[in-house]
């Protein structure tokens, strides 16, 4: 029995010895694989340039850390004009929840009544405005600590631009001027903090008065003091915009996203809930090595070669969007096993857009102009634009145009989808188009009848008469 029980554990014990075999040789199958499929990414190769990435990041001046941040936002506070505005932000947040302004909810006249709460803001703004800077502070804990403040500098403007419309349609020119100006100003100033969401937002608050001047022209285009007072507001739209420090200080934004992404942090903190799923560079970060410094190194790589790209010269939209455009096209011309790029795909970017973004403020400017020029000049539309150069640019590098309608003509650019859809009765079109309502199209030149031949005949009464045969 005794020798029957050790043959019995011999032989399971070589059965197991074979299975382990087995499953080693298996194993070392499956990591030689696994090592292949590494070894045909670019993670290797990229994390191996994380350090030379680095250094050229931070040549170009790429911010990495609050500190990085803080010196673009180094303003004296008696030159600070948004530092007077803390009542005004406050009041605000609590008025946007008091009372719906919008034209769908409120007549004129109700909103007349609500308007001096607002009204009354109007002498510290004027006042914020006329100082050197109006960068409004943040708390620098982390890069999404945005300050309210020019969230509720853009309410303001959408609400008195309401105003600016009735008092276009009571014909009160210094109230709608005044107006005009004034958030002009704010619009101008909103991208001083050098972020690129800031420009998002002035362009955005700046096409709000660029569209309350396009639906003031039908009415009071023609006249000389309405033109003047608008050409003088489009004339403060017109700063230039920095872009290349908005990248700069966007990169702490992206790198502290990266870490939080890639295992540093908690998902919450990006908005991210319990249910949802997990990031695809998260799993990834947990599971091959070196990919959190290979997206790293990658993403400082492309941002220092798009920081590079920016033309010096900020009236170089062209350069700019190639600059944008090629930034955008090296993240997606790549392989599939290029997982260096995962980060740089997944990460939000307020660059996406931003050119375009820019391009079309401009452009809807150019076309008001064109529009204010005809009227100014009384023109023959017909002719074609009055302003040449740059003013006459559009969208895309074409020419803003001229067109006729039944009842008119009209100065217009196509928009950012850069399709021409002036004629289309679509709520969705993209077209900034301006009425020149006081520029009508010639009338036909009238048709004469033909010659009547007539012919005499005697009536009833013995009268002899001519008539129409």
């Amino acid at each position: 029995d005794n020798r029957k029980t050790m043959t019995e554990v011999i032989e399971r014990k070589s059965k197991w010895d074979k299975v382990f075999k087995v499953g080693v040789i298996f194993f070392t199958f499956l990591l030689l694989l696994v090592g292949i499929a590494y070894a045909l990414t670019d993670v290797g190769p990229a994390a191996a340039n994380y350090n030379k990435n680095l250094a050229a990041a931070k040549s170009v001046g790429l911010c990495f850390n609050s500190a990085d941040v803080a010196k673009y936002y180094r303003v004296a506070d008696n030159d600070n004009g948004a530092l007077l505005l803390d009542d005004f932000v406050f009041q605000m947040k609590a008025m946007q929840k008091e009372v719906d302004y919008s034209e769908s909810s409120t007549t004129d006249a109700e909103f007349l009544k609500i308007w001096p709460k607002l009204e009354a803001f109007l002498p510290i703004l004027k006042q914020a405005v006329e100082k050197p800077h109006f960068v409004f502070r943040r708390k620098m804990n982390t890069p999404w600590d945005y300050p309210p403040g020019p969230g509720r500098v853009m309410i303001f403007v959408t609400r008195a631009m309401r105003r600016v419309k009735i008092a276009g349609i009571r014909n009160e020119k210094d109230v709608a001027i005044d107006l005009l100006t004034l958030c002009a100003k704010l619009a101008s100033l909103l991208d001083e903090e050098p972020e690129t969401y800031s420009i998002v937002k002035r362009t955005s608050t700046s096409g709000k008065v660029e569209m309350a001047i396009r639906d003031l022209i039908p009415t009071h285009g023609r006249d000389p003091s309405w033109q003047e007072g608008f050409g003088n507001v489009l004339g403060l739209l017109e700063k230039q915009f920095d872009v290349k420090t908005s990248v700069r200080v966007e990169h702490w934004s992206l790198i502290r996203r990266a870490e939080i992404m890639m295992g540093r942090g908690d998902l919450t903190e990006l908005g991210f809930k319990s249910e949802d799923s997990t990031p695809t560079v998260t799993m990834f970060s947990k599971i091959i090595p070196r990919f959190k410094s290979a997206n790293i190194s990658r993403l400082n790589e492309l941002r220092a070669k798009l920081v590079e790209s920016i033309p010096e010269d900020k009236e170089d939209i062209v350069g700019l969007k190639k600059a944008l455009s090629d930034y955008d096209n090296n993240m997606w011309a790549h392989e599939p096993q290029d997982l260096s790029y995962r980060y740089l795909l997944e990460g939000y970017s307020e660059t996406r857009g931003l050119g375009e973004g820019i391009e079309v403020d401009i452009c809807r400017r150019n076309t008001l102009r064109q529009a204010l020029a005809l009227l100014a000049r009384k023109a023959d539309p017909s002719k074609g634009l009055p302003l040449s150069g740059r003013l006459a640019i559009d969208v895309g590098g074409g020419k803003i145009k001229i067109a006729p309608l039944t009842k008119g003509w009209i100065v217009y650019s196509i928009g950012r989808n850069l399709r021409d859809e002036h004629t289309s009765l679509n709520s969705y079109s993209d077209d900034f188009v301006v009425h020149l309502s006081t520029a009508t199209v010639p009338p036909p030149p009238p048709v004469k009848p033909p010659p009547v031949t007539k012919i005499m005949t005697r009536g009833h009464d013995g009268i002899l008469r001519a008539v129409s045969p």
